[in-house]
């Protein structure tokens, strides 16, 4: 399938993965209404986005993580 070859399809199933595995998160420790989940899940499935294509081009799950981790420092950052 041509989806599967050029990794569209990869990268978006990859990433409603990650956005599920984060609903745990989103349900035991934020305390978000309606809105600011569907807000919350909508930016974790677009970092994802982001995370997979970095993989997919770089081939090395170093430059995700980097990514990642600066994510997170960045969204700490702002919660302060």
């Amino acid at each position: 399938n041509q989806y599967l070859k050029n990794g569209y399809m990869t990268i978006f199933l990859n990433s409603i993965l990650f956005t599920l595995i984060h609903l745990p998160i989103l349900i035991l420790s934020y305390r978000y209404s309606f809105g600011e989940s569907i807000a919350y899940l909508s930016m974790v499935f677009m970092a994802s986005l982001v995370y997979s294509t970095v993989f997919l081009k770089t081939k090395n799950v170093a430059g995700s993580i980097a990514t990642h981790i600066i994510w997170n420092v960045m969204d700490d950052l702002v919660r302060c």
